[in-house]
C-alpha cells in the first residue's frame, strides 16, 4: 500500500526520548520532569505529542514549555484531534508552534462501478489482489441504514452491503456484515468528514465513500431494481490528488480559550493517512498508516531541526560582525 523507503524529516538529527506517558495516561509531574530533563540535557527542539483542553493559565505544558522557550528551545505541539468544532484547541501558548493536521496528495484508491457505467471514487486500506471484478448484488436496507439489524432472511448472503455511518465503529460494522455472509462493504462516511475520510483497517474487503458520493449511490439503489455493482481496487495514487492539502475534519480549531488575540493553530502538516513508525500493544515496532495531529506535528518539528542550525549560524555571524 505504501512501498518505499521510510525516512525522517531530519535524518541527521539526534533523538532524545523522554517517556512521560504510560498505558494508563500521562501524569503532569512526569511531563514537567521530562521538560526539565530536556532543558538540562541541552536539547534544541521539543516535539510534544500531548495535549489537553485547558485554558492557557491552567495549561501546565504551556507553563513548563515557557522555560524551554526562554532558553531558545523550539517547542512544537499538536493542536489536538477534537475538531471540527471551534474552541477545541490544545497547546495554544504563543511561544509554541501549534500544528494542525492536513491531507496530502496521495490516496489509497478504490471505486464502485455501476451497471450504467458510472464510477464512484472511494478509498480503502484493505485492498486484495484477487477480488472479483464481476458485478455483485448490492444490499441496502432503509430500515437499517447503519447495518445494525439482522436482515429478514438469507437472500442477501454473498452481496456487497451498503452501510451509512451512524456512530458505529466501521470495524464493528464489517464484522457484523461478515457474520451474515457479506462479500464486501461500502461504507458511507459521515458528512462532517467531507473529503478527509478517517479510515481504519477493517480486516475485510471494504471501500469508503464520502457522504456526497454515498448519497448518489443511495439514489441509484432506491431508483433501480436488481441493483448491483463491482468494486475495483486501484492501489496507491501518489500524486495529483485534488483538493490537497485540506485540513482534516478532526483537527482541532481555534480560537484560543484565553483570548481571541491568539490565532491558532499556526500551521498544518501531513496528518491524514501517513505511514508512521508504530508500536502496537504487542510492543513490537512496525509501520502503520495513522492519522492525527500527533502525526502532523513531528513533520514540523523536523523542519525546525533542519532550519535551526542555519538560524543559529546566522545569529553567530551577525554577532561576529557587530563585535
Amino acid at each position: 500500500m505504501a512501498n518505499g523507503t521510510a525516512a525522517g524529516m531530519a535524518p541527521r538529527a539526534h533523538l532524545a526520548i523522554y517517556q512521560v506517558c504510560h498505558r494508563d495516561g500521562c501524569n503532569v509531574s512526569d511531563i514537567l520532569a521530562g521538560l526539565d530533563a530536556g532543558i538540562k540535557d541541552g536539547v534544541d527542539i521539543f516535539s510534544i505529542s500531548i495535549g489537553g483542553g485547558s485554558a492557557l493559565d491552567q495549561d501546565l505544558i504551556a507553563i513548563g514549555s515557557f522555560a524551554a522557550a526562554r532558553k531558545g528551545i523550539f517547542v512544537s505541539c499538536g493542536a489536538g484531534n477534537d475538531g471540527p468544532d471551534n474552541f477545541t484547541l490544545s497547546n495554544e501558548a504563543p511561544w509554541v508552534l501549534t500544528v494542525a493536521a492536513s491531507s496530502i496528495d496521495r490516496s489509497f484508491r478504490a471505486s464502485v462501478k455501476l451497471p450504467n457505467g458510472k464510477v464512484i471514487l472511494g478509498v480503502s486500506l484493505d485492498q486484495p489482489c484477487n477480488f472479483t471484478k464481476n458485478s455483485l448484488p448490492l444490499y441496502y436496507s432503509t430500515e437499517s441504514r447503519a447495518c445494525d439489524m439482522d436482515p429478514p432472511d438469507d437472500s442477501h448472503r454473498g452481496s456487497i452491503w451498503v452501510c451509512e455511518a451512524d456512530g458505529e465503529f466501521p470495524k464493528d460494522v464489517a464484522a457484523f456484515i461478515k457474520s451474515h455472509g457479506a462479500r464486501a462493504l461500502i461504507f458511507i462516511s459521515p458528512k462532517v468528514e467531507a473529503t478527509t475520510i478517517l479510515m481504519t483497517e477493517l480486516n475485510f474487503l471494504g471501500i469508503w465513500l464520502t457522504s456526497q458520493d454515498g448519497s448518489d449511490l443511495i439514489l441509484y439503489l432506491i431508483s433501480a431494481s436488481n441493483h448491483s455493482a463491482s468494486i475495483i481496487f486501484n492501489g496507491t495514487t501518489n500524486l495529483g490528488i485534488s483538493p490537497s492539502p485540506v485540513v482534516a475534519f478532526f483537527s482541532s480549531r481555534g480560537l484560543s480559550r484565553t483570548t481571541s488575540r491568539i490565532l491558532k493553530p499556526d500551521i498544518s502538516g501531513p496528518g491524514l493517512d501517513i505511514v508512521t513508525a508504530w508500536i502496537p500493544s504487542s510492543d513490537t515496532p512496525e509501520y502503520a498508516i495513522k492519522s492525527g495531529t500527533s502525526t502532523s506535528m513531528p513533520h514540523l518539528s523536523g523542519v525546525a531541526a533542519l532550519l535551526k542550525p542555519h538560524t543559529l549560524l546566522s545569529h553567530r555571524q551577525l554577532s561576529s560582525r557587530r563585535s
